[in-house]
């Protein structure tokens, strides 16, 4: 009996439907994680919820899985499609959107961004070294509102370049700690976009397959 030969065009179709889906895939991965991050900036601004030790410990680890989940299920569905799939204004999008939208999450994992601003400001209010003095250095630095109290017996622990972004940043401010985080974040994320040029770049350069 002679084997019976595939149909190209039935192969075609099946390819162009695993490819829609897989297109569909990345989006719903990509929306779900936008929500998610959405959700997280509407849950931490409310003073109740985010102060509530039961509540934001379960929210904390429902976003976290949820974020990990969006994040496989988006990186499945890219490796599924071929590298001329025309996927990376929705990939470039999507980290966008993530970017702005992390920009109205407070710090809510790690208090560092709070020492940055300690250090940058014991610069700029004090005039003192952060190498030299630490927070505890500084007389009623309690009733300063920049200030947090954390990490305040530590000298510090970055390089002089960071230190003086530090304390260009709380000039900048102006003494608004609001207004100082915010440039704060707003600076990582456009190093963290620098980053990712810097990659696409060497991509390109090394002919490695990118979306």
């Amino acid at each position: 009996m002679v084997p019976a030969s595939s149909d190209p065009v039935c192969e075609d179709d099946a390819r162009a439907g695993e490819f829609a889906a897989s297109r569909l895939a990345l989006r719903r991965a990509g929306f779900g994680m936008l929500l998610l991050l959405t959700a997280a900036a509407l849950f931490f601004q409310v003073p109740w919820l985010a102060s509530n030790q039961t509540a934001s410990h379960i929210f904390r680890c429902l976003l976290t899985a949820g974020l990990l989940i969006a994040y496989l299920q988006g990186y499945r569905a890219l490796l599924a499609l071929p590298g001329d799939a025309g996927q990376r204004p929705v990939v470039v999008g999507f980290a966008v959107s993530f970017g702005l939208m992390a920009l109205c999450i407070p710090p809510f994992n790690s208090i560092d961004v709070y020492c940055y601003i300690n250090s940058g400001w014991q610069q700029v209010r004090y005039g003192l070294n952060p190498y030299t003095y630490t927070i505890d250095d500084v007389a009623n630095w309690q009733n300063d509102p920049m200030f947090r109290p954390y990490w305040t017996h530590a000298y510090a622990a970055y390089g002089f370049l960071f230190e003086r972004l530090a304390a260009a940043l709380c000039r900048l401010g102006r003494g608004d700690h609001a207004w100082t985080l915010f440039l704060f974040k707003a600076t990582g994320l456009v190093v963290f976009a620098l980053a990712g040029w810097v990659g696409a770049l060497a991509a390109r350069q090394l002919r490695l397959p990118a979306p």
